[in-house]
């Protein structure tokens, strides 16, 4: 396991453990972060960073992904994966009118709970 990617997946997962429902993701270099509040609008502020819901929920999927491959060696990360899922969870609230992004929301946490299926049996 390489270092960097273990900091990558632990960061972010602990970002989205920590999301609270109505709050929205951005993308900062590698890392998730989330919108603060500014009398920009946040339309603007997206469009100039050339960030948008699609490449977080695309960024989302990846972390899943990379951290679904580091929980075989790694109790915390698979612990921490766990924990997103009430992030993702509020993200579904924050995003409740749009049936696509729940439902891909919904594809990622599938992921994490059917492998915590596969480490159950």
């Amino acid at each position: 396991m390489v270092d960097t990617d273990f900091d990558f997946v632990n960061v972010n997962l602990k970002i989205l453990s920590n999301l609270e429902k109505n709050k929205k993701l951005c993308i900062s270099g590698n890392y998730l972060d989330v919108e603060k509040l500014s009398v920009i609008p946040e339309s603007v502020r997206r469009s100039y960073r050339g960030d948008s819901r699609d490449k977080t929920i695309k960024k989302i999927d990846e972390i899943v992904i990379k951290a679904i491959h580091l929980t075989e060696n790694n109790f915390d990360i698979q612990k921490a994966l766990e924990e997103s899922i009430k992030g993702l969870e509020n993200l579904k609230d924050t995003y409740d009118s749009c049936i696509q992004t729940k439902a891909r929301l919904d594809t990622i946490i599938d992921k994490i709970n059917n492998n915590n299926k596969v480490k159950d049996t």
